[in-house]
């Protein structure tokens, strides 16, 4: 049976995190092992974790949720990794439904549909993103409608192979949309397939304290500009086509577009790191934008 190295970042959520690591614990696949990655809470994150026999505890200075990921990878033992976000949980299905359509199609990975659970504003919004996010889907389809909306939600989502995590290094350094860039790499980039499903997996639990909510907007804003446009650059270089203004969606304005294109900065400068080049972008962005 193969087995699922399940990687839990974990940063001051203590109080959710049992209910992560049960939903684990009950799935139907019963190959896996549970590594949370501990990024540096300040909560009683650890002793929760360490009450169960089943989980490997590590801790780590923090350094945001791709770092912990990729720590995790590090770590992990198994062929397939999914990632569970400490706040959320997993359906009894979902690592058996994600393996079963990674064999049959050949997939790298597979995001499964995320049911929404909780309180608060953003139990509205994300309610109201998936009804957005299925119409994308079905008037661009499953690929394309990934410049619209972000559909794959979450990271946990993502059930993939270990070899495919390793064939583009792992997570990179975005505060908000590591998950889009991820799944864009893996299809862009390694050229590998991927797989979903329509009917819920998995539970993205809203609060008050959702780490999403305490990102500046402006950020996630030059963030999401700077993976689709770097992705759109790998393919058409120079040129920059009215067609990628109309292909985008993300509430994004055409002058923004080609304020990106025109910067390109994810065309590294000599001896520049790519985190180096994520952080400047979203300096000059904030800076600029902040003019209108």
């Amino acid at each position: 049976m193969d087995k699922v190295s399940v990687i839990i970042p974990a940063f001051n959520h203590a109080e959710f995190l049992g209910d992560a690591i049960k939903s684990v614990k009950n799935s139907i696949h019963s190959a896996y092992e549970i590594l949370v990655i501990d990024d540096g809470s300040t909560d009683n994150t650890k002793a929760i974790a360490c009450k169960y026999k089943e989980v490997n505890y590590y801790y780590k200075e923090n350094g945001g949720a791709p770092s912990a990921i990729n720590f995790g990878i590090k770590k992990s033992t198994g062929d397939y990794i999914a990632i569970l976000n400490d706040d959320d949980t997993y359906g009894r299905e979902h690592l058996s439904v994600a393996l079963l359509n990674m064999r049959t199609y050949g997939n790298e990975l597979f995001i499964g549909a995320p049911k929404i659970i909780g309180e608060g504003r953003k139990y509205s919004e994300l309610k109201n993103s998936i009804y957005l996010a299925n119409l994308e889907i079905e008037n661009w389809g499953l690929i394309s409608s990934l410049f619209r909306i972000n559909w794959a939600m979450s990271t946990s989502s993502f059930v993939f192979s270990k070899k495919i995590a390793n064939e583009i290094n792992g997570f990179q350094n975005f505060s908000l949309c590591h998950d889009l860039d991820f799944l864009l790499r893996v299809i862009f980039e390694a050229r590998a397939s991927v797989g979903t499903c329509k009917s819920p997996t998995w539970q993205y639990r809203c609060h008050f304290s959702n780490s999403v909510s305490f990102i500046d907007p402006i950020v996630g804003f030059a963030e999401i500009l700077y993976v689709l446009g770097r992705v759109y650059y790998q393919f058409h270089g120079e040129h920059t086509s009215s067609s990628f203004a109309t292909m985008v969606g993300y509430g994004i304005d055409s002058v923004f577009i080609e304020k990106v294109m025109e910067a390109k900065p994810w065309v590294l400068k000599e001896k520049q790191t790519l985190s180096e080049s994520i952080s400047s972008w979203v300096q000059y962005f904030s800076e600029w934008s902040s003019r209108f």
